[in-house]
């Protein structure tokens, strides 16, 4: 499944009232009950703004059939000072607040109020309700190497690079010193006495940390020539570097993704698709994925799509009867498209059903499978 739709990077849940306490990266939990008819807690903690600063986050849910207008006001300690903002939440509808912040304080309460109201003109009062975030010392230590790590360029000694996950990578990392990597706006650089290796950020289609403990590492999605290729990072154990250094890392790489500069959009690629051209390439980088991990290294050429319905979809035949009517509704109330994107892999025909997902918070979910070729009448 892949997410176009503008994203932020959370680094730590720190909301009271929302998550045990093992569950928080970085802040400390004072558990307390949040009582609301009207509103639910998705997510809360701190994020890093494009200017690299802290931003308390907090992402609230409307559970009624009727639109609410929310007032949230976060009032942090000195020296940041306090926000307030005001949205409007459709039914059943998502909604982000954000609070930059100039330093994150430890130890102390971060309150947060939130008026819920039914009307444009906050006249109709619905109900009040309250929470708060608080941070540890360490908490605050570490999100603050999380937020100098957004902050490019980045370099990073002795990890190490390998072209694909493979039996070296599942066993460890403790017979190899590395080499040193660059995460800088225009992309990345790892470079050893034996060869440097660049990827421009124009090629980066994604990045996130596999693995568990000394065996975990920094998997790094990238387009070359048409297909999609890996990089493997690892800290370079015989060098003092633990796992530590793959969330940093990490942070660094989704900072650019983030950041980077992207070329105009104009015109639609894809002929027939629906989708524009900016969603048309968050849909050609999920084929790419999805060719990448069948294995193959083809190069993919999409060319056409057309409308697809329920009932040629291969995907929907194999749904129980209960799945399908979430489907049915989706499609009835325009917020499911299907489409069948065609085009060529290793020069040989190739198809793909592709199923575009409008969401509550104005994205579009993206999922793609691979149909099986179509076998002319005479010889089947």
């Amino acid at each position: 499944m892949g997410i176009s739709r503008p994203c932020a990077l959370v680094f730590v849940t720190a909301l009271a009232s929302v998550l045990p306490a093992a569950a928080s990266r970085g802040g400390g939990l004072t558990p307390e009950e949040f009582r609301s008819q009207s509103l639910g807690i998705t997510a809360g903690g701190v994020m890093a703004s494009p200017d690299s600063r802290a931003q308390l986050a907090l992402t609230l849910a409307n559970k009624t059939d009727r639109a609410l207008w929310l007032v949230v006001r976060f009032a942090p300690p000195a020296p940041n000072h306090a926000c307030e903002e005001t949205q409007r939440l459709e039914p059943k509808g998502e909604g982000h607040f954000a609070c930059a912040q100039e330093a994150l304080v430890a130890d102390v309460d971060y309150p947060i109020t939130i008026g819920v109201f039914g009307d444009s003109g906050l006249t109709e009062p619905i109900e009040t309700n309250a929470t708060h975030m608080r941070f540890g010392k360490k908490g605050v230590k570490r999100l603050e190497e999380w937020i100098q790590a957004t902050r490019l360029p980045q370099t990073y000694e002795n990890v190490i690079l390998k072209d694909k996950v493979g039996m070296g990578t599942l066993f460890g990392n403790f017979a190899n010193a590395g080499g040193k990597l660059v995460v800088a706006p225009e992309g990345l650089e790892h470079i050893t006495k034996k060869r440097t290796v660049k990827v421009p950020a124009a090629q980066l289609r994604g990045v996130d940390v596999q693995g568990l403990g000394e065996r975990a590492w920094v998997r790094v999605d990238y387009e070359d020539a048409g297909a999609m290729k890996t990089l493997v990072l690892q800290g370079s154990a015989i060098r003092g570097q633990g796992p530590e250094i793959l969330d940093m890392i990490n942070t660094s790489i989704q900072a650019l993704l983030s950041r980077r500069e992207k070329p105009p959009v104009t015109a639609a690629v894809v002929v027939g698709s629906a989708a524009d051209a900016t969603l048309q390439a968050d849909i050609r980088t999920a084929v790419l994925k999805l060719e990448a991990g069948q294995g193959s290294n083809c190069e993919v050429k999409l060319q056409s799509a057309e409308p697809g319905t329920a009932d040629r979809s291969a995907r929907y035949a194999k749904m129980s009867a209960e799945d399908r009517k979430g489907i049915d509704d989706a499609l009835r109330s325009d917020r499911l498209r299907i489409e069948t994107w065609r085009g060529t892999s290793c020069d040989a025909p190739v198809a793909y059903e592709v199923w575009l997902v409008r969401s509550a918070d104005g994205g579009t979910d993206i999922s793609a499978t691979r149909l099986e070729p179509e076998v002319p009448p005479a010889n089947r």
